[in-house]
């Protein structure tokens, strides 16, 4: 049974449980097994999808920006173009976990069903 912080708690004796990269066991007094598990690939794929829209739409345009406007004009089109590149990847990544829940959704959905 699997609660809402991604812990495990399972009646397993302890050589059955095995030990991944990222995760840790813990045995209460009573006898159960607590299993925590670390952050996931999902996670990271996240977070990189939120820092590449943070750099090249605030990072890259403010760094462009502080030697004045002449500077910056020769730049406007790149930026221009990283900054629609992010947006691309974020909303991209938003219907990728939509598509993604949904497929979940069904998925539960035709087990409580029976089918």
């Amino acid at each position: 049974m699997r609660d809402t912080l991604g812990i495990s708690n399972t009646q397993l004796p302890v050589a059955q449980i095995e030990r991944s990269a990222g995760s840790s066991r813990h045995e209460t007094q009573s006898g159960t097994i607590l299993t925590t598990k670390g952050p996931d690939k999902q996670l990271w794929i996240g977070i990189c999808v939120l820092l590449y829209p943070t750099i090249v739409g605030i990072v890259l345009p403010i760094l462009a920006m502080r030697d004045g406007p002449t500077t910056f004009t020769g730049y406007i089109r790149t930026l221009a173009f990283l900054f629609i590149s992010g947006l691309v990847v974020l909303i991209g990544y938003m219907a990728y976990l939509a598509s993604r829940l949904s497929r979940r959704h069904k998925q539960a959905t035709r087990q409580r069903l029976g089918g």
